[in-house]
C-alpha cells in the first residue's frame, strides 16, 4: 500500500489481492478518511505566487516586521510626551 495513488481514487488503486488482505473494519476506516480527501481545497496558485514575489521584494508583512513597526511607533509616541 506504499504505492502512490495513480487514478486519483486511492480506493480504486487497491488490487483485489490487497483489498482481500485488509480487514473489513480497516477498509471502513479507509473509506471514512477517503471521504474527507475531496474536501481539501487546492492551493490558490495566484496567491502563492503573489506572496513569493512580496517575500522576494521584501514587502511581505510577517510577524517580525509588524512587531518591529509597532515598537518603532511606540518609541516615537513615547518620546513626544
Amino acid at each position: 500500500m506504499n504505492t502512490p495513488c495513480v487514478s486519483g481514487n486511492p480506493e480504486a488503486d487497491l488490487t483485489k489481492q490487497e483489498s482481500e488482505k485488509i480487514s473489513p473494519e480497516t477498509q471502513e476506516e479507509i473509506r471514512k478518511y477517503i471521504r474527507f480527501l475531496p474536501h481539501v481545497p487546492e492551493p490558490n496558485l495566484a496567491r502563492v505566487r503573489e506572496i513569493k514575489e512580496q517575500i522576494e521584494n521584501g514587502t511581505y508583512l510577517n510577524k517580525e516586521m509588524v512587531e518591529e513597526t509597532a515598537a518603532r511607533l511606540m518609541f516615537r509616541f513615547l518620546r513626544k510626551e
